[in-house]
Formats: structure tokens, C-alpha cells, sequence
């Protein structure tokens, strides 16, 4: 069990407590409680988070259960081998180190708690991102749907504009043949003599009478 005590030290805590002849209020609550405040708040709930309140709670109850665990007695500080006024508080802790495991044990508690906390909130995390990934992709999907709809509209249309050059092209084509012919046709008949014609009453005039036979 001492293994696991991480950054406590029971033997260091307990050491404290023995050096200190005097606590607030002659109480031993307030200075245990300080001591493992300071000690707490260096190491393991800065690197996990556990707030302090819950500590001093969990730390008061554990107090007072270990209460017939523990004694206490007043009595006037020697001092150069005479007692003074000064009340001197002395504290014997029968099970301090069983105390201490136990709240130790509260403490790694909470601390996987806190990682529970975090795995979890982790894995809500992936899963939105996971979530986030699949709704982009539909999205992109359908844009990309969407945008070859686009293109194969535009490729019909493409071919539809062809279709319809190639008809102005052709139709041109079959005007330019259609005036070749007619060209051909003046030119031949600009070619072809003119007749008088003599049997008309009034000889004063003269009509050309074309051929288109």
C-alpha cells in the first residue's frame, strides 16, 4: 500500500505533526488540515485538478472518524525545566499511517475519476470529430453531385451549340451552291443573244426578247 502513495509521504506528514508543539486553537484539526493543504496543493491536485474543497471535506470527515483513533492531552510547556503559562498540545496518532493510506486512497480515487473524466471527454471529442467528418463528407458528396450535374448540363449544351453550328454551317454551305448554280446561270444567260422582235405594230421600238429555253 506505501508504494502507492505517490507524492505523500505518510512518514514525512507524521514527521510534521510530531515537530509542531503548537496548533490554532489548540486544535489538531486545523493543523493537519494545513499541512496537508500545502503538501496537496504542490503536488498532486495542481497535477490533477481535485479541487481543495473536496480534500478539506473528505480530510474533516476522516478526522472525525479516526477520532478513537487518536489522543490528545494538554499540558504547560517546560520550559529551562518549568512550566510556563503556554498550553502545550500533544497529539499521539495510533494509526497514523493507516489514516493517512486511507485518505491517500481518496485521493487516487478522485484522481481516476478525473481520468475517467478525461478519457471521456476525449471520446466524446473523437466522436464529434467523427460525426463532423461524415456530415463534411455528405456535404462535399453532394457538392460533388451537384457539381457534376453542373458539368454534364454544360457538356449537353456544348453539344447542343455544336449541333446547331453544324446546321448554320450546313445550311450556309447549301446557300453558297444554291448562288453558285444561280451565278452560273446569269453568267449563261448574259451570254445568250438578243432577238428582235419584228412582229410587234409599232416598229419604233425594239424588244429584246431573251431565250430561257
Amino acid at each position: 500500500m506505501a508504494n502507492n502513495l505517490n507524492y505523500y509521504n505518510w512518514k514525512t506528514i507524521s514527521d510534521m505533526i510530531h515537530q509542531q508543539n503548537t496548533c490554532k486553537d489548540g486544535h489538531a484539526d486545523n493543523f493537519v488540515l494545513d499541512k496537508i493543504a500545502r503538501i496537496s496543493t504542490d503536488n498532486l491536485l495542481h497535477r490533477h485538478g481535485i479541487p481543495m474543497s473536496a480534500l478539506l471535506q473528505e480530510a474533516r470527515t476522516k478526522l472525525t472518524e479516526a477520532n478513537g483513533n487518536y489522543w490528545r492531552h494538554s499540558c504547560r510547556q517546560i520550559k529551562d525545566g518549568k512550566p510556563t503559562g503556554r498550553i502545550q498540545v500533544s497529539y499521539k496518532w495510533v494509526m497514523e499511517r493507516d489514516f493517512f493510506i486511507i485518505l491517500v486512497e481518496w485521493l487516487q480515487k478522485m484522481m481516476e475519476e478525473k481520468l475517467n473524466e478525461q478519457k471521456l471527454a476525449k471520446k466524446k471529442s473523437r466522436e464529434r470529430e467523427v460525426e463532423e467528418r461524415t456530415r463534411l463528407t455528405k456535404e462535399l458528396e453532394q457538392k460533388g453531385l451537384m457539381v457534376k450535374k453542373l458539368e454534364e448540363e454544360k457538356l449537353k449544351e456544348k453539344k447542343l451549340m455544336e449541333k446547331k453550328l453544324m446546321e448554320k454551317e450546313l445550311l450556309v454551305k447549301k446557300l453558297m451552291e444554291k448562288n453558285g448554280d444561280l451565278e452560273e446561270r446569269l453568267k449563261k444567260l448574259s451570254n445568250l443573244p438578243i432577238k428582235r422582235n419584228l412582229d410587234v405594230v409599232d416598229h419604233d421600238e425594239e424588244w429584246a426578247i431573251i431565250d430561257f429555253a
